[in-house]
């Protein structure tokens, strides 16, 4: 999945939400065809970090070529894959890169060490030719009607970002307290709905204005993840919009060793504390308040979940000590604490 921090409104336990639509005013979507692309069919750049996961690269690009598209024009697609290990590149080992899939493959290493890097390296691999970019995550795969309904609900509401969800795929049978928390799944969506965050995992943006914007990944959040979460809000704050494309599906191979709490508490104090500096690069004392106040609500909540909640529901202790977790990573981040836990590459989640 992609390293971003859970939509600030949702806590752990207390279930998923989504928000209606809501109307643009001067929008004039035309039907079947992104808004810049009228007349022809659109130009996607389909972007992937990846580091040192074969096995799970093979797998998405295989699924490209499953791609369908019944409510837009196909587009013309290129691939770009952004290795980011320079020491043990995927095309030593693996020359036959662009057999594994029957698009266009662009394959380039970005050798600094990082998710920012390593993202970055994307945006500036996608010339100005493309209309859009979509990233998506070396150890997830889409479903064939992925780009279609990333594109139907782009052309729909001309917004800058468009948000597909993740659905996990567990290694064994999950816990209770696995799909309560949020870490494992990035929705579900109503189509269309309006978000106030995004993540990169499983998205399209559009090409032309993010370039306008002048906005990149922030390589402050290299090793701490969080990167997206960060370039998202500096888009809304720009005035753009990111909408939700409920059935642009991408799923998500979830390892053994991510489905223990001690990697659930890791990250969520990990996003707990990109919550917190995505809180302090705000404008304004009203955000950072807000953010505090959340955080020890949250610290208070997970104290009664602990105990004595925690004693009579295991599930309900597990999210208790997880809400602790993500609250003191957000107290951490208002003392200048920094947090790394990706320091081996862009496609390393397992520490996080």
């Amino acid at each position: 999945m992609t390293d971003t921090a859970a939509p600030p409104s949702q806590s752990i336990g207390s279930g998923a939400t989504s928000q209606q639509p809501k109307a643009s005013v001067g929008e004039a979507p035309i039907p079947g065809l992104p808004a810049d692309t009228a007349g022809r069919a659109a130009t996607i750049a389909i972007c992937i970090t990846t580091f040192r996961r074969p096995d799970g690269l093979k797998r998405l690009l295989a699924s490209l070529d499953t791609l369908t598209f019944t409510r837009v024009a196909r587009p013309e697609m290129t691939v770009f894959v952004i290795d980011n290990d320079a020491e043990r590149p995927l095309r030593d080992t693996h020359p036959d890169l662009q057999a594994w899939t029957r698009q266009p493959l662009d394959y380039r290493i970005e050798p600094r060490r990082g998710l920012a890097h390593a993202r970055n390296a994307a945006l500036a691999a996608v010339d100005g030719r493309f209309d859009a970019i979509a990233f998506i995550d070396d150890d997830e795969w889409a479903e064939p009607q992925w780009l279609d309904a990333l594109l139907a609900v782009r052309a729909r509401t001309a917004a800058m970002v468009i948000q597909g969800p993740v659905r996990p795929e567990f290694n064994r049978p999950p816990e209770p307290w696995m799909t309560a928390v949020g870490f494992y799944e990035v929705g579900p969506f109503e189509d269309g709905a309006e978000l106030d965050w995004g993540a990169s995992g499983n998205c399209l943006i559009d090409k032309k204005r993010l370039d306008a914007t002048e906005l990149t990944f922030d390589a402050s959040f290299n090793h701490s993840g969080g990167e997206d979460s960060d370039l998202f809000a500096r888009i809304l704050r720009r005035g753009q919009r990111i909408v939700a494309a409920r059935d642009a599906v991408a799923y998500e191979t979830v390892p053994a060793e991510r489905m223990r709490l001690s990697w659930a508490l890791r990250r969520g104090y990990r996003l707990g504390h990109t919550l917190g500096r995505l809180a302090l690069s705000s404008p304004g004392a009203k955000p950072k308040l807000k953010r505090l106040g959340k955080a020890c609500a949250r610290l208070g909540a997970g104290a009664l979940q602990v105990f004595p909640m925690g004693l009579v529901s295991r599930s309900t202790g597990a999210r208790g000590l997880i809400n602790v977790s993500w609250s003191l990573g957000t107290l951490a981040s208002f003392t200048g604490r920094q947090v790394a836990v990706y320091n081996e590459g862009a496609g390393t989640k397992a520490a996080g």
